[in-house]
C-alpha cells in the first residue's frame, strides 16, 4: 500500500512538473492603438489614423482596414484588448503622454507609400534625407511576458522625393555593400510600470537589453553579476551600438532579453519582471547623415512574444 501511495505521489509530482514545464502560454502581438479595433476603450489611442472614427467604423463592429493591411491574419489572431484601465500618465522619454501613443519630430501628415494597393492606411511622419529627427512609440503589453520579446520595426525607406513602393531603398551606398553607418537610426527601449504593477509591484523604469543575433545567445555578466555590453548583449540606450539598419518597407527585428527581477543591466539599472499592462517605450533617433526619406507611422513598431494566458 505504501509503495502504491509512493508511486501515486510520484505520478502527481511528475504531472505537476510537466504542467509547470509546459504551462499554457499565449502568443501576443501589440502595437499602438487598440489592437482589436475597438475604439473608445480605456487605454485606446487612435488619433491620426485615416478612417479611425466611430462614424465610419462603429465601436467593436470590425477591425480597422489599417490593421487588415499592417497586420496579417496570422498576427491578428494574437492581438488582445488594451488593458490599462487607469489610462494613467506615462513618463515618456521626452514628455508625458496618456495610454498608447506615437509621436514624431515632424508632422504626421504624409501618405504611407508602402501601401501599394491603396488600402485605407496610416498617416506617416516623413523625415526627409539629410535631416535628423525622432520617432517614439508607447505600447502596452497585453499579457505578462513568459519569455523574450521581439521588437519588430518597419518604416518606409525611399529615395528622396520617390513615392513608388517598387523603388524602395535601403540605407546603403548605391552599388556598394557597405552600410551608411553614419545614417543609421539608433534605438532606445525602456520599460515603465503600468496600472497593475503600480498597485502591487512597482519598479523604477529601466532600459531593456537586446541579444545580438546571430550570436552564442549566452548572456554576458561582469564579476558582480551585472549584464555587460558584449558580443552577445547590448542595452538599448540609443548609443552608437544600437544602430538599426532599416530596409525598404520590410521588417527588421530586435530580439530583447526577458527582464528578470533583481538583475542589473549594463547601465546599472535594476530590472523587474514585466506584467500585463506595463508600457514599453521605443524611441528611434535618426541622425542627419541618412540619405533616404523615411516614413514611419503608429504601427511601424510591434511588440511580439509569449504571455501568460491567465493575465488580463
Amino acid at each position: 500500500m505504501t509503495r502504491h501511495v509512493t508511486k501515486l505521489a510520484a505520478l502527481f509530482a511528475a504531472t505537476a512538473l510537466a504542467g509547470t514545464a509546459y504551462a499554457g502560454q499565449e502568443p501576443y502581438v501589440a502595437t499602438v492603438c487598440d489592437d482589436t479595433g475597438q475604439v473608445g476603450l480605456p487605454g485606446t489611442w487612435c488619433g491620426g489614423f485615416a478612417g479611425n472614427n466611430t462614424s465610419t467604423n462603429p465601436v467593436g463592429v470590425y477591425p480597422f482596414a489599417l490593421q487588415q493591411f499592417y497586420m496579417s491574419a496570422k498576427e491578428y489572431q494574437f492581438t488582445h484588448l488594451n488593458n490599462d484601465p487607469a489610462w494613467a500618465p506615462v513618463p515618456s522619454l521626452a514628455t508625458f503622454a496618456k495610454g498608447e501613443t506615437f509621436s514624431a519630430s515632424t508632422a504626421i501628415n504624409s501618405p504611407d507609400w508602402c501601401d501599394y494597393y491603396g488600402y485605407p492606411s496610416n498617416t506617416t511622419a516623413r523625415l526627409k534625407a539629410k535631416n535628423s529627427g525622432v520617432y517614439e512609440w508607447t505600447i502596452v503589453l497585453p499579457k505578462k511576458p513568459e519569455g523574450n520579446l521581439n521588437l519588430a520595426i518597419q518604416c518606409g525607406v525611399f529615395k528622396p522625393e520617390e513615392t513608388d513602393v517598387m523603388f524602395c531603398q535601403e540605407l546603403t551606398l548605391p552599388g556598394v555593400s557597405n552600410i551608411v553607418v553614419a545614417g543609421l537610426p539608433t534605438i532606445t527601449a525602456r520599460a515603465f510600470p503600468g496600472y497593475y504593477t503600480r498597485q502591487f509591484n512597482n519598479y523604477t523604469p529601466f532600459n531593456l537589453t537586446a541579444y545580438r543575433t546571430p550570436s552564442t545567445m549566452a548572456a554576458a555578466f561582469d564579476a558582480n553579476g551585472a549584464l555587460t555590453n558584449s558580443a552577445v548583449n547590448q542595452v538599448l540606450n540609443g548609443g552608437t551600438a544600437t544602430r538599426m539598419p532599416l530596409k525598404a518597407c520590410l521588417t527588421e527585428t530586435i530580439f530583447i532579453k526577458q527582464p528578470v527581477t533583481g538583475q542589473v543591466n549594463a547601465l546599472g539599472q535594476t530590472e523587474s519582471d514585466l506584467e500585463s499592462g506595463d508600457y514599453i517605450i521605443v524611441r528611434m533617433d535618426v541622425p542627419r547623415g541618412h540619405t533616404m526619406d523615411l516614413y514611419c507611422h503608429a504601427q511601424s513598431v510591434k511588440i511580439q512574444g509569449i504571455g501568460d494566458p491567465l493575465s488580463l
